[in-house]
């Protein structure tokens, strides 16, 4: 039996039928101070250390746990775990660069951005921001010793975490997405990307929202329409992204600010020939693999991402290294062909399954 520890997120129905699929029967779910996401008795509620040994010590037939993701607020709780259990960890991004002090600090909040946070996050919240971030660090971080397996569609995030002392040097890397994946046969054959650009996907800071609008500014936009994912995140943030959008880009700009049902995201993802991404950390990448089977470029930063992406074969740009005056000429029938196949090899749905299938057959394997 598997016990998972997930997160209550718009994305834990869809991680429940994934395993279920998987290895039906075989899973026991709790749900990590759980909100409103999930269907009431599907899980079990954990909201403190004290739950979490309970429900660890009331059955023998564990074959593993794995941490959907692993917050900070868990990292104590892997000293509880027997030795003979299987500690697995899909890592959702935030857990580690948005907490760990060396990766917070690099993969982050470009320049105007980092003063914007500051001047509008009270001194009190930073100061207790940086005392649970000691607390973490001095209290729980050496706990993650305990993991022995990282999963990730990136492999490029499990070196990042073991270069930055996050993952011990054991610590295997999976390959693994947080739900299925998108059904690829029901992309279209050959697509047709549209003219207009998609910028960013949520009004949080990390997007650089700011950096990136001067840049789109210096190019020639011409009538593309930059749409703007603003739907969920902070609304002073939102407010701010799109007083200062519309004073540079001016009618090019075009925030979405309602939520959308995933029909409708979709046609309109399908309006876009490009995307810009100016995140330093990974974020969106379900977005970004789907405007790549679109057919978009894509426009970045030199994030884990982008190099994950670089060693799958896929043609994309970097803001740094783009001329403003080709920035948007569109990609070659034959590179829109590379990336979709790139994409089809390396994240495909069915290898998604592939390989979860493997991961629990070998771990109920080795416990038997």
């Amino acid at each position: 039996m598997w016990l998972h520890i997930i997160s209550d997120d718009k994305f834990t129905p869809g991680l429940i039928d994934m395993f279920e699929k998987a290895a039906p029967g075989h899973h026991v779910f709790c749900l990590l101070f759980p909100k409103a996401h999930t269907e009431p008795g599907k899980c079990v509620p954990i909201n403190n250390e004290a739950e979490f040994t309970k429900i660890l010590a009331s059955r023998d037939d564990w074959n593993g746990i794995i941490f959907n993701p692993l917050p900070p607020v868990c990292w104590r709780w892997l000293k509880h775990i027997p030795a003979k259990m299987r500690v697995i960890w899909y890592g959702w991004g935030y857990e580690g660069y948005q907490t760990w002090p060396k990766l917070k600090e690099q993969f982050t909040y470009l320049d105007k951005t980092q003063e914007w946070v500051q001047r509008h996050d009270a001194l009190r919240n930073r100061i207790k921001e940086r005392w649970l971030d000691l607390k973490t660090y001095y209290t729980g971080y050496r706990y993650l010793r305990r993991v022995d397996e990282f999963v990730s569609l990136l492999h490029h995030n499990h070196m990042v975490y073991q270069k930055a002392g996050l993952l011990g040097k054991k610590t295997r890397y999976r390959f693994g997405a947080v739900g299925t994946m998108f059904n690829l046969e029901n992309m279209a054959e050959t697509p047709v990307p549209g003219k207009h650009i998609l910028f960013g996907n949520s009004a949080t800071a990390t997007n650089n929202h700011i950096e990136a609008v001067d840049w789109l500014a210096g190019t020639d936009l011409g009538s593309r329409k930059v749409i703007t994912p603003l739907s969920y995140g902070q609304d002073r943030y939102r407010e701010m992204i799109c007083g200062y959008a519309e004073s540079r880009l001016g009618a090019n700009f075009v925030p979405v600010v309602d939520y959308m049902s995933f029909g409708e995201y979709t046609e309109l993802l399908s309006e876009c020939g490009f995307m810009v991404i100016n995140t330093l950390r990974p974020q969106g990448f379900g977005n970004i693999l789907m405007m790549l089977m679109n057919g978009a470029k894509l426009i970045t930063n030199d994030t884990p991402a982008y190099r994950t992406l670089i060693d799958w074969g896929v043609h994309a740009e970097l803001m740094s290294e783009t001329s403003v005056n080709t920035a948007f000429t569109p990609l070659t029938a034959e590179q829109i062909q590379q990336n979709r196949d790139a994409i089809q090899q390396h994240a495909s749905q069915a290898r998604v399954m592939e390989e979860l299938h493997d991961m629990l057959r070998v771990n109920l394997i080795s416990s038997s």
